[in-house]
């Protein structure tokens, strides 16, 4: 297994894990996965001048405690929130893209985009070109100058998780953990990052 997969789910949401855990048992994949108690926002002590929600606060940490706890993990980790919905080939796109052998940091499976212009015309081009093809198949695309939104499907190398853990030191302590990858992947160019598309 080139990959681990951790899924995000609050105890108090049976109903979510049920769902999330039936999307892996349909794409074959849920012995990969491993269920994740997420921090609920509502227990939290809010800290003092705190721009975030304790919504935002609590998904923060728990996606970045899953790198802490993995940190020597000799595998890629792909973090997934329990209320995503899986392609039927979710598994080959994954491993499609890692046989690329190209230089990555960071690979979303989905994401919500702002409506900017020039992205929407991006996105637009090329759903169109991937749907004239005889054989259409997934294209990933550069997220260095693709502003989005968003962190609930990604996978983060394992060659790149001593450097997510040393950026999530220094980040904002008022930045959404999406925000965070922004920020270094469009801004700061220290992270690569790609995504794959159709989502």
């Amino acid at each position: 297994m080139s990959y681990r997969g951790f899924y995000v789910n609050l105890d108090k949401s049976l109903d979510r894990r049920i769902f999330i855990e039936h999307e892996l048992r349909q794409n074959g994949v849920l012995e990969r996965y491993t269920r994740v108690p997420a921090i609920d926002g509502s227990q939290l002590q809010m800290p003092t001048n705190s721009k975030l929600t304790k919504a935002e606060i609590a998904c923060r940490t728990s996606h970045i405690n899953i790198l802490r706890d993995n940190a020597t993990l000799d595998k890629h980790i792909h973090i997934i929130e329990d209320d995503i919905e899986l392609s039927s080939h979710h598994h080959k796109l994954l491993e499609g893209f890692f046989a690329q052998n190209q230089s990555w940091d960071i690979l979303f499976t989905g994401l919500q985009i702002p409506l900017v212009p020039k992205q929407i015309t991006f996105i637009t081009d090329l759903y169109e070109k991937l749907h004239t093809q005889k054989h259409p198949q997934n294209a990933f695309f550069n997220m260095r100058d693709f502003l989005f939104v968003g962190a609930f499907s990604y996978i983060i190398n394992k060659k790149s998780i001593g450097k997510f853990l040393k950026i999530y030191e220094q980040a904002d302590t008022n930045s959404p953990i999406d925000f965070i990858f922004r920020e270094y992947i469009c801004f700061r160019k220290e992270l690569k990052g790609y995504c794959a598309f159709p989502f």
